[in-house]
C-alpha cells in the first residue's frame, strides 16, 4: 500500500530543508534562556501562510487501485473521486470529502450499525457492504461521487 500527496512545486524540498535543519523537532532547545520546541515556533511563524484565503478554491483527487481475486479470476478495481470547492456554501473540498465522510460514520454509530469496540480503522467499517453503501450514498447526496471501474486481468 502506498499513498502519494500532490503539493505545490518545491514542497518536498522545502519540507526536507525544514526537517534537515530541525525546524520540525519536538526536542526542546534553549533560546536566550527560554526552552522552546522548534516545531512550535515553526508552526507559529508559518501557520498564517498555510491558511487558505477566504474563497480560495481547492480540489481533491483520490484514486484507489486494488488488484485481487474474485471468483477465481484476477481483477483490478479502480476507484476515482474528483471534488471541488463548493462556491455556494464556501466549503473547501478537503472539508467536504473528510467531514461528510466523518458525519456519515457518526450516523452509522448513532444507528448502532458499527459493532466493533475500541480502535476501529476505516477499513473495518467498509468491510460491511451496507455500511460502505450508506457512506457512499451520504456522499452522493452532497455531490461527492466515487467512480468505480472493474477490469478483469487476463
Amino acid at each position: 500500500m502506498k499513498e502519494k500527496t500532490l503539493r505545490y512545486q518545491g514542497h518536498a524540498q522545502t519540507m526536507q530543508m525544514l526537517r534537515d535543519n530541525n525546524f520540525l523537532s519536538y526536542k526542546e532547545i534553549d533560546v536566550n534562556g527560554k526552552k522552546i520546541k522548534p516545531i512550535e515556533l515553526t508552526s507559529k511563524l508559518l501557520f498564517k501562510n498555510w491558511q487558505f484565503d477566504e474563497g480560495e478554491e481547492d480540489i481533491t483527487f483520490l484514486r484507489v487501485i486494488i488488484d485481487g481475486k474474485k471468483h477465481d479470476s484476477n481483477y483490478s478495481f479502480i476507484y476515482d473521486l474528483l471534488d471541488s470547492y463548493d462556491k455556494k456554501t464556501g466549503t473547501s473540498s478537503m472539508a467536504r470529502t473528510t467531514g461528510y465522510t466523518c458525519t456519515a460514520v457518526a450516523r452509522l454509530l448513532l444507528k448502532g450499525k458499527i459493532i466493533q469496540k475500541g480502535i476501529c480503522p476505516p477499513e473495518y467499517i467498509g468491510m460491511d457492504e451496507n455500511n460502505y453503501n450508506f457512506i457512499i450514498d451520504e456522499l452522493v447526496k452532497r455531490n461527492i461521487i466515487l467512480h468505480e471501474v472493474v477490469k478483469e486481468i487476463v
